[in-house]
């Protein structure tokens, strides 16, 4: 849950306003990198 001025919102929500497709790039490349990130930390332990 990501708060904004007191309100929490969905990351679904903010993922969806921007129309821009840089941020529909930038959050696929994001999300990749975390979950790539997550793997390897699980394969490290």
């Amino acid at each position: 849950m990501l708060k904004k001025g007191g309100i929490e919102v969905e990351p679904v929500a903010v993922s969806e306003r921007p129309r821009n497709p840089f941020f529909k790039i930038l959050g696929g490349v994001f999300v990749a990198l975390f979950f790539t990130g997550l793997r390897l930390g699980v394969d490290a332990v």
